[in-house]
C-alpha cells in the first residue's frame, strides 16, 4: 500500500507543479529505512519465534530513531507518530500485529496463512488481543488491505513529504511546533 501513497504523492506534486528532483531538506540517518527493511525482511525466516518479534521491535526502533533524527521535518513527524502507534501494537502482541477478521472479509483478504500461525508479521485478533484499537481494523476494500491508524499516519505522512520533497510544501498546522 506505500507504494501506491508514494505513486499518488508523486502525481499530485507533479500536478502541482512540483519537479521529479529531490530537494536538499537535511535528511539524515539514512541508513536506517534499509537496515529496517533488511530485519523486516529476515523477519519471515521464523515467523511466531521470538527471534521473529526481536527483528520485527528492532527494525521498528530503528525507523523510530531515524524520524526522531529528522523530526525537523513536519511530515516526519506523522509518520513518526504512525510507526510509534504500530509498534505499540505490536509489542503489546508479541512481535505481530493483530488483524480483525471481520475487517480482513470485508475487504477481501484472505487470512489463511494468519490462522495458521505461519505469518511472520501478523496475528488474527481475538479476546487475548492487547491494543486491539491500534491493529489492522480499518477495511480497505478498494485495494484489498486492512490497515491501523498507524498505516494512516504513516500514509499521510510519506504523501505530505513527497509535497516537501518536489519543491511544492503543503502546509498543514499540526499544533504547537509544527
Amino acid at each position: 500500500m506505500l507504494w501506491l501513497v508514494v505513486g499518488t504523492g508523486i502525481v499530485v506534486a507533479l500536478l502541482r507543479g512540483g519537479k521529479l528532483r529531490i530537494e536538499d531538506v537535511g535528511l539524515r540517518a539514512m541508513w536506517v529505512a534499509p537496515a529496517a527493511l533488511a530485519l523486516q525482511l529476515f523477519s519471515f525466516v521464523a515467523p511466531g519465534t521470538l527471534l521473529n518479534a526481536v527483528l520485527i521491535l528492532t527494525s521498528y526502533s530503528l525507523l523510530v530513531y531515524g524520524l526522531v533524527r529528522n523530526s525537523h521535518l513536519q511530515s516526519l513527524r506523522l509518520v513518526l507518530l504512525g510507526v510509534i502507534l504500530n509498534m505499540l501494537v505490536i509489542a503489546a502482541n508479541g512481535g505481530r500485529m493483530p488483524v480483525d477478521p471481520r475487517a480482513a472479509q470485508a475487504s477481501g483478504v484472505n487470512i489463511e496463512s494468519v490462522l495458521a500461525g505461519a505469518e511472520a508479521k501478523h496475528v488474527v485478533a481475538g479476546p487475548e488481543t492487547r491494543l486491539s484499537f491500534l491493529g489492522d481494523v480499518i477495511p480497505v476494500p478498494l485495494v484489498r488491505r486492512v490497515i491501523s491508524v498507524g498505516d494512516i499516519a504513516i500514509s499521510l505522512g510519506l504523501f505530505l513529504l513527497i509535497q516537501d520533497l518536489m519543491g511544492r510544501r503543503l502546509e498543514i498546522d499540526l499544533g504547537p511546533g509544527g
